[in-house]
């Protein structure tokens, strides 16, 4: 079949077929830019994880309509969100990869706060605090790979988060968004980090639920120490 640009209720439609009857499929569904209505009330039945990738927009009725979707939903593709769509998409449960946003204002956040499972918001150079402290409310893992450096207003917004947070594109974390950071419930990944000095660890081993250190290049025995007694 030639690449369409836009998913179709016909093509969502033969592409279900030939999952029904396990089938090799010659559609791929992270091949459009552009899904129809129709189309996205159809493809929800999907019984795995959606691919979606390709999509460049949607409507807040297509929005709407795969936020139904039972598994992972790819939106990678999208650069933009706006509080309407966002609103529709918190109403999804399971992961909703959202990476290809390079801002969210805090309406938006808030909107998408309702979501419950993990969120990949990786593309996302800055956060504002107001943002922060909305998708901190997520129930679910929080994906910020794309944060390479957080104050200390941020660190205690994201503190609030419950769950697995992922800040693995830090390079540097300061003193105070370490002691705030020390709050949060849940493990918390800091693999980017290569140095950190040891009043720095000495906060991070407050943490109860777990820590990822894992591109440190070197670890004095003081901060050793430190992390010896983390539980």
């Amino acid at each position: 079949m030639a690449k369409l640009n836009v998913l179709s209720e016909e093509v969502a439609n033969l592409y279900l077929v030939a999952e029904q009857f396990n089938m090799a499929s010659s559609v791929n569904t992270a091949d459009f830019s552009m899904i129809d209505d129709r189309a996205a009330t159809t493809i929800v039945r999907h019984k795995s994880d959606l691919d979606l990738s390709g999509l460049k927009s949607l409507s807040v009725e297509s929005a709407l309509a795969i936020s139904h979707h039972k598994g992972g939903l790819d939106l990678s593709g999208l650069k933009s969100l706006s509080v309407e769509k966002a609103s529709a998409l918190g109403r999804h449960k399971g992961e909703l990869n959202l990476s290809g946003l390079t801002s969210l204002n805090q309406s938006t956040a808030e909107a998408l706060s309702m979501h419950r499972g993990s969120v990949n918001l990786s593309g996302l150079k800055k956060i504002g605090a107001g943002s922060a402290q909305a998708i901190s409310a997520i129930k679910g893992d929080l994906f910020l790979r794309g944060l390479t450096d957080i104050s200390e207003e941020i660190a205690i917004a994201l503190a609030n988060h419950r769950g697995i947070l992922y800040l693995g594109g830090l390079k540097t974390l300061s003193l105070a968004s370490a002691k705030a950071l020390a709050e949060h419930k849940g493990p918390l990944a800091l693999k980017g980090l290569k140095s950190i000095p040891d009043e720095v660890i000495e906060q991070l081993a407050r943490l109860r639920d777990g820590i990822h250190l894992g591109s440190l290049l070197r670890l004095s025995d003081k901060a050793a120490s430190h992390l010896s007694r983390h539980r």
